[in-house]
């Protein structure tokens, strides 16, 4: 003021006694220096405004900011934020750095594909622009991604959600990104897959000798019951699969000293872990009595 230009403050606390009581009252004002006719000072114009809900709302949106970095950095599950079409990484949590495979150094304030080049070309950033253009939020289940494991790239695969983050006037100028590595899942289960496709690759294989060879093959459970036959054995049986299997030697037509014969050659097995071989007669359905020489193997760890 007293080389005649004006000063203004911002936002300055100025307590003030209403509505009965102290309150704290936040102002901008400023001083302007009036000149008479002769150029004199004469006096000072002050103007000034009240901000307080202005500081109010300020402080509530810098207090919701601060309470979002603090679960997102103490948060189980990766998340991190990303600000303008660069993607530029605002803030992020140890989980996501450890599914970058990346320090916070590498990428905090960098565009993500700057600090996370390996993953360029692989679709994502076409989703995440989409999600900034468009506003509407994006999730997928089991993604692959291409990423530093222990300095080799690497397959990852990840559940992941793409939130648009909204303005007060309602413009999308971020993306809150949240993910999960389920890897190992994904890999368990495809080794699940790969076991049963060469388990039922096996059985294929196995029923196809046994159902073209003229030998009798078959297979007992511990209860003496039926739990596999051939087609030769079926056969010999006058029988379908669905009237000989889960059922005893008994029910299948042999005779009480035959079907004992067999259990007590059964118990014998189970007990030695031994084969047992023997011959025996057995009335075939269309070429009548046949003697036959048999072998009974163990199956271990069945």
């Amino acid at each position: 003021m007293k080389r005649g230009k004006p000063v203004w403050f911002e936002d300055q606390l100025v307590p003030f006694y209403r509505n009965g009581k102290l309150e704290d009252i936040y102002w901008t004002f400023s001083y302007s220096l009036i000149l008479d006719d002769d150029g004199m000072p004469a006096g000072v114009l002050v103007t000034c405004m009240e901000t307080t809900q202005a500081v109010q709302a300020r402080r509530q949106t810098e207090e919701t900011a601060r309470s979002l970095r603090n679960i997102i950095l103490q948060a189980p599950i990766a998340i991190c934020i990303f600000r303008g079409p660069q993607f530029v990484v605002e803030v992020a949590n140890e989980a996501m750095f450890s599914l970058w495979g990346k320090s916070s150094e590498d990428v905090l304030g960098k565009p993500l594909f700057d600090g996370v080049p390996e993953a360029k070309s692989q679709g994502y950033e076409e989703l995440m622009t989409d999600v900034l253009l468009s506003g509407q939020p994006y999730s997928a289940n089991e993604l692959p991604v291409t990423l530093l494991r222990n300095g080799d790239v690497k397959t990852v695969y990840v559940n992941f959600t793409y939130q648009p983050l909204r303005e007060n006037d309602g413009s999308v100028t971020g993306i809150m990104a949240m993910a999960t590595d389920v890897t190992e899942q994904v890999l368990a289960r495809q080794r699940i897959e790969d076991a049963k496709k060469d388990a039922e690759w096996q059985k294929r294989v196995y029923e196809t000798i046994t159902s073209n060879t003229p030998d009798l093959m078959y297979v007992f459970g511990l209860d003496y019951r039926f739990t596999y036959v051939n087609k030769a054995l079926l056969d010999m049986w006058g029988k379908t699969w669905q009237t000989a299997i889960g059922k005893s030697l008994l029910e299948n037509g042999y005779e009480p000293w035959h079907a004992e014969m067999h259990e007590r050659e059964i118990d014998q097995i189970i007990a030695t872990k031994k084969p047992v071989r023997g011959e025996v007669s057995f009335p075939h359905a269309a070429l009548g009595e046949r003697v036959y020489d048999y072998i009974l193997v163990p199956v271990i760890g069945a």
